[in-house]
């Protein structure tokens, strides 16, 4: 015999369902929000860089011979 499902109780009164994101209590110019378009930027640059003919970063940019 299965066991039945449990939930939680609903309260609608409950201010939040889910944790508030850094983004909306952090002031405008905190380090941590510098940080978060730092990594966004570095995975757009490892993107292109696995997609654009294997350059690396720190290598040489390539010749224009």
């Amino acid at each position: 015999m299965s066991k039945p499902k449990t939930f939680h109780p609903w309260n609608p009164e409950q201010p939040l369902l889910l944790p508030p994101s850094p983004v909306d209590w952090l002031p405008e110019h905190h380090r941590v929000l510098y940080l978060l378009d730092l990594a966004a930027d570095w995975n757009c640059v490892s993107s292109m860089r696995s997609t654009s003919g294997g350059i690396r970063l720190g290598s040489r940019p390539p010749s224009r011979g």
